[in-house]
């Protein structure tokens, strides 16, 4: 009996120290094929407070796209060229020039500016191309896109003018949707991992006008899928962040925190759901404005909300 004890605890022991174990980790890596088409509802809401000369102001936005990603081709290699279509978009402005809301999917005419250039994103397509890491390694035909945006905001030429094409390249330029990508997809760990192992994300090393350094989490394997969570801090690059709003040019300092939950599927790593939290505290700078407001620290919180479900 004792021998047969003595058996049992060397088997035990070592089952649990065999690598056997490591079947519980999982390599999550995106593995498209031509043809498949997803779509997706993605809704992005800012909210902005500042303070001038002792007089709070409050704004916030709300933007929802229906897109169509459809797989055109996968290279051996892992590379994946997707065709992206813009199907619908709705926006909705609260501020102190008053509110606004706008939706393609009502068949109004839009008459605001801002709704105006969004308006011209409904039908067009670019194409993004993406290794199984989730990089984002090029974005193409938004140049054209844009350049349509910018001919669909009918304004005379001047400050008021720039100021709505300066916010329409914000929401939906190149660079903005390189960013924006490239933080979504950026989810994907270097190395299989098991339920409650994270892995860094840094993107220091990025240009970019907001960094992050953190962690990601997989916190579960639920089915076919897995639930990706992520807590991250995020600040402005060295020398600050500067804008241009119409026309005053502002630097920036801002520093916050990133929190969200990511949904992969397991057999073709597609994101099939994401919720994410963003809340900055900073303060800005005039560089070129009004000489009253020239050197004045004014403080500004941001809070922001991203969601992408399937539709």
């Amino acid at each position: 009996m004792r021998i047969l004890m003595t058996l049992l605890c060397a088997l035990m022991f070592s089952i649990g120290f065999s690598p056997t174990m490591s079947r519980a980790a999982v390599e999550l890596r995106l593995n498209l094929r031509p043809g498949e088409r997803y779509r997706v509802r993605s809704e992005t809401f800012n909210r902005m407070v500042q303070s001038m000369a002792g007089v709070e102001m409050e704004m916030s936005q709300r933007i929802v796209i229906y897109n169509t990603f459809t797989v055109l081709r996968a290279d051996p290699a892992g590379e994946f060229t997707l065709e992206v279509n813009h199907e619908a978009v709705s926006v909705e402005l609260n501020g102190v020039r008053g509110d606004m809301r706008w939706d393609s999917n009502q068949g109004e005419e839009p008459k605001h500016p801002l709704a105006r250039g969004l308006a011209a994103l409904v039908g067009e397509s670019y194409t993004l191309r993406l290794n199984s890491a989730g990089k984002v390694l090029a974005v193409e035909g938004l140049d054209r896109i844009s350049a349509k945006m910018d001919e669909s905001v009918e304004l005379p030429d001047g400050d008021t003018r720039e100021k709505v094409l300066d916010g329409l390249r914000e929401m939906a330029g190149e660079q903005a949707q390189k960013e924006m990508l490239g933080q979504l997809f950026g989810v994907f760990p270097p190395r299989p991992v098991e339920p409650g192992e994270s892995w860094a994300v840094n993107d220091a090393n990025d240009i970019g006008p907001l960094q992050r350094r953190g962690t990601l989490t997989l916190n579960e394997l639920d089915g076919g899928r897995a639930l990706v969570g992520l807590d991250a801090e995020i600040a402005t690059g060295e020398g600050g962040m500067q804008r241009n709003l119409g026309p005053l040019s502002v630097e920036m300092e801002l520093t916050g925190t990133q929190t969200g939950t990511y949904s992969l599927d397991l057999g073709t790593g597609w994101i099939t759901g994401c919720e994410m939290r963003i809340d900055i505290n900073g303060s800005y700078q005039l560089v070129n404005g009004p000489k009253l407001f020239s050197g004045r620290t004014m403080p500004v919180t941001m809070e922001s909300t991203i969601s992408w479900e399937p539709f």
